[in-house]
Formats: C-alpha cells, structure tokens, sequence
C-alpha cells in the first residue's frame, strides 16, 4: 500500500491511524515526489522531522522534471514535495481495509464499492492515492 500527500496533517493522520490497527513502523518506507528545482535536502529534513524519523531512512528522491512553460503554484520556501509512504507486506491490510468496507456499507444496507476504487484497482481520493503493493 503506497500513500502519498502533501499535507502535514494528513500524513499525521495516516500514521496515526496506521499506529492504531497495528502496522509497526519497520515495514514503512519513505520517500519524496519533488520538483528538481526544489531543495530536496531541507525537505527530506522537513519530512523526518514531521513523521519522527532519521534523513537516513528515506529513500531516495523521485525527481519531477522542470518544464519551464508550465506555471507552477507550488513554489517558494514552503514547498516541501509530497511525501510518499509504502507499506511494505500490505496485502493483508489491504483485504482488511476492503473487508472493514464491505462490514459498513453491508450495515449501511448498501452494496457499494469502496467509493474510490478505479477499475484499474488505483484507490484515489482528491490528492491522497493509495493502492495496493501487490
């Protein structure tokens, strides 16, 4: 399972939640998607102290390529990219979650699908995307 986002406060959330049904920290993975013209050093410092880890515990940074036509709101200082989590061996939590879905919407009296599944299988929701390792 991958989780991606930009907002503090939603990463914060992911990990407390993540905490809470029992995913030990151990099996996360973190990396950053940035701009290539952002400083991937302070935001890679920025994102360790926000989830409470070491610089040396994240992986490497993908890069999105600078293409100079296109009119980028996401500049200045407080950019920091997104921070993308993975957890790692998230088959069974992924059936878990789809499981945990199916008992509320069976108890709702609905039959509906997770709400943000593609067909393609791509779970996504404004900006957070999450989807399955495997």
């Amino acid at each position: 399972m991958v989780f991606i986002n930009s907002d503090p406060t939603m990463i914060s959330l992911f990990l407390a939640w993540l905490d809470l049904i029992g995913v030990e920290r151990d099996r996360l993975i973190y990396r950053l998607s940035i701009h290539e013209t952002a400083d991937v050093a302070a935001s890679t410092t920025h994102w360790a102290r926000i989830v409470g880890v070491e610089e040396s515990e994240f992986r490497r940074a993908s890069l999105k390529r600078h293409i100079p036509k296109t009119v980028r709101k996401n500049v200045g200082a407080d950019y920091h990219g997104c921070l993308v989590i993975n957890v790692r061996r998230s088959t069974e939590l992924y059936r878990q979650i789809a499981g945990w879905w199916s008992g509320i919407s069976t108890f709702l009296g609905t039959s509906a699908p997770l709400p943000w599944t593609s067909e393609s299988g791509i779970v996504q929701r404004q900006d957070t995307r999450i989807w399955p390792a495997e």
